[in-house]
C-alpha cells in the first residue's frame, strides 16, 4: 500500500515557525508518510495551503484548528475554515486536543 504525502505549511505572517511544525513532520515519517516542512510569504495562509496543495496534487487537505468559536472567529478568522471553502479537494480539520485537566 502506497502512503499519501503529508505535507505542513505556514506562511510568515502566522505564528509558527519552522520549528514548531518540524515534530509533525517528524511523527509523519515516522508513521510511513513521506512529510516536508514548506514555508510561503506572499498572500494569506489558507491561499498558500490550497495552491500547495494543488501543486502537489494532494488527495486530501489535513488541518489543525484552533478551537475558536463565535466572537473570537469571526475577529481573526479561520484559517482551517478557508482552506474548506476554496480547496477543490477533500479536507480533514483536526480539532484541537481537550484540556484534561
Amino acid at each position: 500500500m502506497s502512503r499519501s504525502r503529508s505535507v505542513s505549511g505556514s506562511t510568515a505572517g502566522e505564528p509558527l515557525g519552522l520549528g514548531s511544525l518540524a515534530p509533525s513532520a517528524q511523527l509523519a515519517r515516522s508513521s510511513g508518510f513521506d512529510a516536508e516542512v514548506r514555508t510561503t510569504l506572499a498572500g494569506p495562509t489558507w491561499q498558500g495551503i490550497v495552491e500547495l496543495a494543488d501543486e502537489l496534487d494532494a488527495p486530501v487537505i489535513v488541518i489543525g484548528s484552533r478551537g475558536l468559536s463565535g466572537v473570537k472567529e469571526i475577529v481573526e478568522g479561520s484559517v482551517s475554515h478557508q482552506v474548506a471553502e476554496h480547496a477543490g479537494r477533500p479536507v480533514l480539520i483536526v480539532p484541537p486536543p481537550h484540556d484534561t485537566h
